[in-house]
């Protein structure tokens, strides 16, 4: 949806709107409370053991766990870890390209870049296994996945499972970087002024 236009893009958006209405919201607020909840619990352990709390990595933990578990009904396990760790490699190496003098630094052979290039391979594999899971699923959840799965049916094709796990990657990594940050600005802020 965030990199097509015209009839596919319209097709893809009022598939994907009914996963952002406020009823569907509203059955989302649970799973962010349990989310939240185990974050807290986790703070809790590192309080128990006088550690410091890395507000940009939780934050972006957190916002991912929700992402997966309300788009896509995946907790945060091994699949989630992975897509955790590679976020954690693209992230910083997509902000430098963006600031590199020149795009040919983008295609010399270093060791971050080839980082990045498995970490987005490892991110491909996880989601092609989380869509995979739900179409052999007998019982599919009503989320943001199964709604993209649907507009997708309607033309499958050879191209279409790429189609789909590029859509879930774009929603995750454009879902889950904003919030992140907002919430660690959020964080941040209201240690700095705890009234």
């Amino acid at each position: 949806m965030f990199t097509t236009n015209g009839p596919k893009w319209a097709e893809q958006r009022r598939a994907a709107q009914p996963a952002f209405n406020g009823n569907h919201l509203r059955g989302m607020f649970e799973t962010m409370r349990e989310a939240t909840d185990e974050m807290l619990a986790r703070w809790d352990a590192y309080a128990a053991d006088d550690r410091e709390i890395g507000l940009t990595s939780e934050a972006m933990r957190l916002a991912l766990d929700i992402a997966l578990r309300t788009m896509f009904g995946v907790r945060m396990t091994g699949q989630a870890k992975i897509i955790y760790d590679a976020l954690n490699v693209i992230l910083p190496e997509l902000e430098r390209r963006v600031w590199a003098i020149t795009p040919l630094a983008n295609w010399l052979p270093r060791s971050k870049v080839r980082a990045c290039n498995g970490a987005i391979e490892a991110i491909d594999r996880v989601v092609a296994d989380i869509i995979r899971q739900w179409l052999e699923a007998e019982d599919r959840p009503d989320d943001l996945l199964s709604m993209l799965i649907a507009a997708e049916e309607t033309q499958w094709g050879p191209h279409s499972m790429k189609r789909l796990r590029d859509q879930v990657v774009i929603f995750l990594v454009a879902g889950h970087e904003t919030t992140a940050t907002t919430l660690a600005w959020s964080w941040y802020t209201a240690c700095r002024s705890p009234r």
